[in-house]
């Protein structure tokens, strides 16, 4: 082990969790997953440019759109139910 520093210390204290809301930028909108956009991420990870992405997820490729909705409804419900308990833990 070294005894060089590493770098700053760093709080702990846990950050609030971000508002379910679309965020603005200057050249994107970042917004909550919601079905509605299935459609659109078919589209786009059958772009052959995004083939490469599916090296690194541990799901997909889909076989088609509605494949894409299911994933998108299932991790959306695990995701609240998570976040519904991790609010709960900080609020006692």
């Amino acid at each position: 082990m070294s005894d060089l520093p590493i770098g700053p210390v760093v709080d702990t204290t846990p950050r609030p969790l971000p508002a379910r809301v679309p965020m603005r930028g200057q050249h994107v909108v970042l917004e909550p997953m919601h079905v509605r956009h299935a459609p659109e991420l078919w589209r786009a990870m059958n772009d052959p440019r995004a083939e490469a992405s599916w090296t690194y997820l541990a799901y997909g490729p889909f076989p088609n759109e509605a494949a894409v909705a299911t994933t998108t409804r299932v991790r959306m419900s695990t995701c609240r139910r998570r976040l519904s308990r991790l609010r709960k833990q900080r609020a006692s």
